[in-house]
């Protein structure tokens, strides 16, 4: 690993102050529908399509790091470079979103490989089918110690949902029956449900985590109607906004809602918009070519369009690629400093890996 590619992932550990997001799943007549709002002051992203037959290292500093071959293809949404997404579904239905969560505790080094807290999303959607393959894959990668805190919420395409979280260096699940509520924002689950039946007995919606489980709760068809309009409806209801939140002297600026995404999951379809941009982008996993001998494709998330986006895809390059490390770094307080030359190792970084015969 480079010295460059070591420094940009020990610095991912450092603490981000305001980092918030919110995630749900919407289940309801077969319809699989997943919600989820990027907050952070930066607004800046790609989407990335991932190839399947590709060679992948996760390669996190001071451990020893997990070599793989992706199975499966995927669409993602990246702040910090490629193969570093805060979320994505691949083309089997597999959906995985990343969450701050302080107090977080990863594995002690074993004798399974390690994958920062990003890249483990890369890996899930690279290999994993369902939330059991996730789940089970516990057992041969863990995140490393060094890796920034997060917990995550996964669905797949049969309707199972789940929380996976690390407490003192234990993987830990809310699924089923210990998942009453299919949604997630930045308390242990645990204490969100604790603090969400609090709420309710003094009749107080405020937080993020109680609003997303009421409107999932209320949703029907016959009332609510279209779940992918009513998902951005409830988006919108969580969201972050300009003016609600403040950033003192000296503190990183104000967090808002940069990006809301929405999946249909059983569609196999996603659907986006942004602050800079908020008019719907949509993209059908069913259209992409996810072979490895055809090109990586990228988006600006911030592009000025809408409605399918599958003409608007441009081939990967490592240009674009530098050019939102060198913007995600620069305004990421921890981040800054980098040289320039470091900064174009850390985005050549996954092109490392090379194609394999096709996988499927």
């Amino acid at each position: 690993m480079t010295a460059a590619v070591a420094a940009f992932t020990s610095a991912l550990a450092l603490p981000v102050p305001s980092l918030a997001c919110t995630t749900f799943c919407l289940l309801s007549e077969d319809r699989i529908i997943f919600g989820k709002n990027y907050d952070w002051h930066i607004a800046n992203g790609l989407l990335f399509v991932n190839k399947r037959g590709v060679e992948r290292s996760g390669q996190p500093p001071r451990d020893r790091g997990k070599d793989w071959v992706s199975k499966f293809g995927s669409v993602t949404f990246n702040q910090y470079g490629r193969d570093q997404p805060a979320g994505g579904m691949n083309e089997i239905g597999l959906v995985i979103e990343l969450m701050w969560m302080s107090g977080t505790v990863f594995p002690e080094p074993d004798h399974r490989p390690a994958v920062t807290g990003t890249s483990w999303v890369q890996y899930q959607l690279d290999t994993a089918r369902s939330v059991s393959d996730v789940i089970a894959s516990n057992a041969e990668v863990r995140i490393s110690r060094s890796a920034a805190p997060l917990h995550y919420l996964v669905a797949d395409r049969s309707g199972d949902v789940a929380v996976i979280e690390f407490r003192d260096g234990v993987q830990v699940v809310y699924r089923g029956a210990t998942l009453p509520v299919p949604a997630l924002a930045n308390d242990f689950y645990a204490d969100a449900l604790k603090l969400s039946a609090e709420a309710d007995k003094a009749n107080l919606f405020a937080d993020r985590f109680t609003r997303a489980a009421h409107s999932i709760r209320a949703y029907t068809t016959t009332k609510n109607g279209d779940p992918v309009a009513y998902a951005f409806t409830t988006l919108a209801d969580v969201a972050q906004k300009i003016g609600t939140s403040s950033a003192p002297a000296g503190s990183p600026p104000a967090t808002i809602t940069q990006w809301s995404m929405v999946y249909e999951i059983d569609a196999l379809r996603v659907h986006f918009r942004t602050e800079g941009a908020p008019a719907i982008k949509s993209l059908s996993l069913t259209d992409i070519d996810f072979a490895c001998a055809t090109p990586v494709k990228m988006l600006d998330l911030n592009e000025a369009t809408e409605g399918d986006v599958k003409a608007q895809l441009l081939p990967y390059t490592r240009e674009a690629n530098l050019a939102l490390i060198r913007t995600a770094f620069s305004q990421t307080s921890f981040l800054r400093g980098l040289l320039d030359k470091e900064l174009d190792r850390v985005a050549s970084w996954p092109e490392q890996g090379s194609c394999t015969s096709a996988i499927r």
